[in-house]
């Protein structure tokens, strides 16, 4: 799906900038216009351009674990059961973690709420960490009013595929280590 970069205006006047992945220009305009913004341009990005911008390098070269992610869908899943606000509980997270790649994760989610779009949309603009999948159960479980719930489903969800990557690789190391003892004989 190709992206998009977009400048428009809010009911205020006031320039807004950012990108969207969608299958067109005129989705783009609706998806805007829809939100109550008038577009003033909407470019689309080459792939390339998306790929060597400054912040996408920044933010793929500082990669978040799965057992991080997973952790932070716990606490925020603590956090939202506990009726704190979904801002102050990002906030919160943010200071929290040490992990460099996490924090400027949830910071860009931060700003893109910010900017009055939706958690499942903030996160679908961090691909590199959340998957279509996790994005569109937040989606789910924004719609419904169980966002907590559906956190707690994508927790362990997490949980259970970090798992069972770890089984597969103990299941696999001797296999591979016979087969580098092979090449080295």
């Amino acid at each position: 799906m190709p992206v998009y970069r977009f400048k428009v205006r809010d009911a205020s006047g006031q320039s807004i900038t950012g990108t969207l992945a969608k299958n067109s220009k005129a989705a783009i305009a609706k998806h805007l216009e829809g939100k109550g913004y008038m577009p003033i341009s909407i470019e689309e990005e080459g792939a390339v351009q998306a790929i060597l911008k400054p912040s996408a390098l920044k933010s793929r070269l500082a990669r978040v674990k799965d057992k991080e992610l997973n952790f932070f869908t716990r606490q925020l899943v603590t956090l939202t059961k506990a009726g704190v606000p979904l801002m102050s509980s990002l906030q919160t997270l943010q200071e929290q973690f040490s992990s460099v790649g996490l924090r400027q994760v949830i910071s860009a989610v931060i700003s893109d709420l910010d900017k009055g779009h939706t958690l499942s949309e903030a996160l679908s603009h961090q691909r590199h960490v959340f998957s279509e999948l996790y994005c569109a159960m937040v989606r789910v479980g924004e719609a419904t009013g169980q966002l907590d719930e559906i956190l707690a489903r994508l927790a362990e969800l997490g949980e259970y595929d970090v798992e069972v990557k770890e089984k597969i690789r103990t299941a696999t190391f001797y296999p591979k280590l016979i087969v580098v003892m092979m090449f080295i004989a």
